[in-house]
Parts: structure tokens; C-alpha cells; sequence
């Protein structure tokens, strides 16, 4: 059995208060149990209350939820993912091909997938950080977890280099988890009942230092 907690924990921008939200488990996504092993996962916009007196904010997501569903696969499975960058370009934004730009803080509206912690490819159509997928665009991952593939909790998240900080930091994450395969655990685990739960740590004052060098407006507009 797997624990993991979702606790989303917010800084305050103006009291460095922090509020947590009530426990949510995320959905789960069974990929074995979907036509073909294929997912989708878009990157869009989502207006988050983190509760207990927090601010309201707007920020990127992935699949629809925040935190994002959880992945759930078997070993010997080839997960086929198509990522849809939903968002749309602002024309003010400072982008990595500016001169002296490169790896810094910018291309907010630009991501891809990254599945950390796993074990897969990266040669295309696999986990290969340096893909751009800009605002608008599609991409099919094609992602093999092999036999020999350890059990374990992992992530996916969004990892273009200019981006990762506003995305990740923003909540635009899910859990990966590579079932047990029967027999693996002692019967008193394997039988107990699996929640999973998700830490995300948002700090407001950074992400707007964040957005501000990124010229991300509209972000940056829905923390203030």
C-alpha cells in the first residue's frame, strides 16, 4: 500500500500566512482500463480556492484538476499520451529565443511532459525535456514501462526550461504511480485500503517575482 497525502499549502502574498486545504484524493486514472492505454492530458488555465481564507488565484494545470489525476499503470504497459498545451500565447511575454535568454525565466505559455521518477526513454516519442510544445500545439507521447519497471510513486509534470517554475510552482502536476504486481506486497498491505496524497507548496510571493520576469500578465494579474 501506497500513502500519499494532498495537503495544498499556500503562502500568503501579503500576511506569509500559510492555509491549507481540506484533504481531496485526486482522480485516479487507471490506464490499464483505458481503450488502447491512452490518456490525455491538457495544460490549460484553472481559478484554484485553496480554502481556509485564501485567496482565490487563476493558474496552470494539467488534466483539469489541481492537484492533477493521478496516473496509474501496470509494468509491461507502453502509456500513449497526448499532451495539449490549451493555453494562448501573450504577445508581451519574454520568450527563450531573446537573446541571452536562454534557461531563464521565460516561454510561460510554452511546456511539454516530464514523468519523474521514471524509468523510460528519453529519445522522442518519449520523455525528452527539450521538446517545445507551444500554445495551441498537440503532442503523442508514446511512453514504454517495461516488465523489469520497480513499483513505486512518481510524478508528471510540465518541464520546459523557462517555464518549469511557473508551471510546476503553480500546481500543474500529477502523481505516477507503477502498481504492485500481485504477490509483491505482505497480504496485510496488499489488502489495505490505498489513499493517495499530494503535497504542493505554493508560494505566492515567488511565483510573482516569477511572473514579473516572465512578462506572465495574466498570472501575474490573478495574485494581486
Amino acid at each position: 500500500m501506497r500513502f500519499f497525502l494532498l495537503i495544498s499549502f499556500l503562502l500568503s502574498k501579503c500576511s506569509h500566512r500559510v492555509f491549507a486545504s481540506s484533504f481531496v484524493q485526486p482522480a485516479v486514472w487507471d490506464v490499464n482500463q483505458m481503450e488502447n492505454n491512452t490518456i490525455e492530458l491538457n495544460l490549460d488555465w484553472l481559478e484554484v480556492d485553496p480554502g481556509f481564507g485564501g485567496p482565490a488565484y487563476e493558474t496552470r494545470v494539467l488534466g483539469g484538476s489541481f492537484p492533477g489525476p493521478t496516473i496509474l499503470v501496470s509494468q509491461n504497459t507502453t502509456i500513449k499520451v497526448t499532451f495539449n498545451n490549451k493555453l494562448t500565447r501573450q504577445s508581451e511575454a519574454k520568450f527563450s529565443s531573446e537573446s541571452g535568454r536562454k534557461n531563464d525565466i521565460s516561454d510561460p505559455d510554452t511546456g511539454n511532459l516530464h514523468f519523474h521518477g521514471g524509468h523510460v526513454t528519453s529519445v522522442l516519442p518519449g520523455d525528452d525535456t527539450t521538446l517545445v510544445v507551444g500554445p495551441g500545439e498537440s503532442y503523442d507521447y508514446i511512453i514504454p514501462v517495461l516488465e523489469e519497471h520497480a513499483p513505486g510513486l512518481h510524478w508528471i509534470h510540465p518541464h520546459h526550461h523557462g517555464s518549469t517554475s511557473l508551471h510546476v510552482g503553480g500546481g500543474a502536476a500529477s502523481a505516477f504511480i507503477v502498481r504492485d504486481p500481485p504477490g509483491f506486497l505482505p497480504p496485510q498491505l496488499e489488502d489495505a485500503a490505498e489513499k493517495v496524497m499530494v503535497f504542493q507548496d505554493i508560494d505566492m510571493f515567488k511565483l510573482q517575482q516569477q511572473a514579473l520576469r516572465a512578462n506572465d500578465e495574466r498570472f501575474r494579474r490573478s495574485m494581486l
